[in-house]
């Protein structure tokens, strides 16, 4: 083989392991980050307890027509609130 032969097959060799180790790479950063995954959620669960991690139950048990009736309440008590401050602000004016 001459020398310009040796080089390009050097290259292509090069490449090669270049594809290799970047693949390897990528393999070993997927699985690190599964593992850190699993171990944050394990120990979110551990730390929150059985009850308060399940986040799946808690959306289906929601009902639109709760929530309608409470944001009805919450706006109602608003309005009370409000009429009652200006009702005052009225008041304090008058008496000056």
């Amino acid at each position: 083989m001459s020398r310009l032969e040796k080089k390009i097959y050097k290259k292509s060799r090069k490449r090669k392991i270049k594809i290799v180790f970047r693949a390897l790479f990528i393999l070993a950063m997927t699985t690190n980050l599964l593992i850190c995954i699993f171990i944050i959620d394990k120990s979110a669960r551990d730390m929150l307890g059985p009850d308060a991690y399940l986040l799946n139950s808690f959306i289906y048990d929601i009902n639109m027509d709760d929530i309608k009736i409470n944001i009805g309440e919450k706006i109602n008590e608003v309005y009370k609130v409000k009429d009652k401050i200006i009702k005052l602000y009225n008041d304090s004016k008058n008496k000056t």
